[in-house]
């Protein structure tokens, strides 16, 4: 959505720009070394191509996408577990974008058969005070990641799911990794076996 300049040379009666292949929203021809052009969305970094007559040239340094970009993954462990054994969600999110995620803020919705014995972050606070689970993480660098490890111990022999998702105030420039389903199984207790009923 931001119109940028772009400069160089014979651009008049272009009838083309495109930021990484992806077609500009709008573009508007200045003179013959200066165009503007809205910038599309679901843009990825990469070169800027502009199609005048006399053909398609591209830039010399790739065009920069300054967003976040907020991952969320989870691992559980063990897998399976038994009742009433500990059970630990160790959850990662990281900001693979170029520019600083601001107040990120997390959420984890776990299975009404877990009972939480523990909640850690690696910064920011959590709210555990209910399902879900809130956290305020503060902001996150870019390429740096924050740990939420959540332990609980189930009571029920089952498959369980847990959804854990992430946001901020910053924009995301790819929110199809914003969210994480894990689903996990729960085994029964075995009792012991009595010598004398076994045949």
């Amino acid at each position: 959505g931001a119109r940028i300049t772009i400069t160089g040379t014979s651009f008049t009666n272009a009838t083309a720009v495109a930021f990484n292949g992806t077609p500009a929203a709008s573009f508007i021809i200045t003179n013959n070394t200066t165009l503007s052009a809205v910038v599309p969305n679901g843009v990825t970094t990469g070169p800027i191509t502009v199609t005048p007559p006399g053909g398609t040239g591209q830039s010399a340094t790739d065009f920069t996408l300054d967003t976040t970009d907020l991952a969320i993954s989870v691992s559980d462990a063990p897998d399976p577990v038994f009742i009433g054994s500990n059970f630990v969600y160790t959850i990662t999110i990281t900001n693979l974008g170029a520019t600083a995620a601001l107040n990120v803020r997390f959420t984890n919705i776990f299975a009404p058969s877990l009972v939480l014995k523990s909640a850690a972050t690696s910064q920011g606070a959590l709210n555990t005070n209910a399902n879900p689970i809130f956290g305020s993480l503060g902001d996150l660098n870019s390429q740096s990641a924050a740990t939420v490890t959540l332990a609980f111990k189930p009571t029920a022999a089952g498959f369980i799911t847990n959804i854990a998702f992430v946001g901020s105030d910053s924009f995301d420039g790819n929110i199809a990794n914003n969210i994480v389903f894990t689903v996990s199984t729960v085994w029964p207790v075995v009792g012991p076996i009595d010598a004398e009923t076994v045949v």
